[in-house]
């Protein structure tokens, strides 16, 4: 079957004679019409305030819906933050966008609601081995290189290329979480995906308790920390 190619393409700055461009005659050419103008909306004021408490999405595993704050607005967009988590996941979103809902909407639709992190969990899994660690944590990287001395000194470029045996042998090295190296290998999880795994994925996909799942996630943000201080 033929293609018919005509010289008008579309886009003002490609017309045949932008000088000579108008509306009506371009709607008739190409046999369309335009959107009515009662078609557009201005969107009215939002009413987010700063500190005001709602319940939102998390964007890294939609599945889950947690307490979370407005930290900051803007004329059609606020900025989330989850309580109990730290800053570096705040993120902004439209004000109407469908993740942000109302406090009380897990309860009445049946929706688990995520509750904010305590400290002492937040500890185990938010330490002082975020990807950007400031110095006044120096102290707690230095005892996790103690308590993770296989971890110390890779990199996560090295583990990015890891083929999914080698994450299966480097979890089996880590003390107590021998039984849980299948699961990595059964899920063919390889260096990339290893470095993809939160702290969820971890605890609540694959069903690994604490204990181990701790050491697996800090070695994941240890990983993550060498490379930052090789760059």
């Amino acid at each position: 079957m033929g293609v018919a190619i005509t010289n008008l393409t579309l886009g003002h700055n490609d017309y045949p004679d932008p000088d000579t461009f108008t509306w009506e005659e371009y709607l008739a050419e190409t046999g369309t019409t335009a959107v009515p103008a009662r078609a557009f909306h201005t969107r009215p004021p939002h009413g987010f305030k700063v500190n005001m408490k709602l319940e939102a999405v998390d964007r890294r595993s939609p599945s889950l819906i947690r307490v979370a704050s407005v930290v900051d607005v803007e004329e059609c967009r606020i900025k989330v933050h989850f309580d109990g988590w730290g800053h570096m996941y705040d993120f902004w979103l439209d004000a109407d966008h469908p993740d942000l809902h109302p406090v009380g909407w897990c309860h009445r639709t049946g929706h688990p609601l995520q509750t904010p992190l305590n400290t002492v969990h937040q500890s185990l899994f938010m330490s002082a081995l975020s990807v950007h660690p400031d110095r006044a944590l120096a102290h707690c990287w230095e005892q996790h290189c103690r308590l993770l001395p296989g971890v110390a000194g890779i990199s996560a470029s090295t583990v990015s290329k890891w083929s999914t045996e080698e994450v299966f042998n480097f979890v089996q090295t880590l003390t107590g979480c021998e039984d849980q190296a299948r699961l990595f290998k059964d899920e063919m999880i390889d260096g990339q995906a290893l470095l993809l795994l939160t702290q969820t994925d971890i605890v609540k996909i694959l069903c690994i308790k604490l204990g181990p799942a701790v050491k697996i996630y800090n070695s994941i943000l240890m990983f993550k920390n060498t490379e930052e201080s090789t760059d």
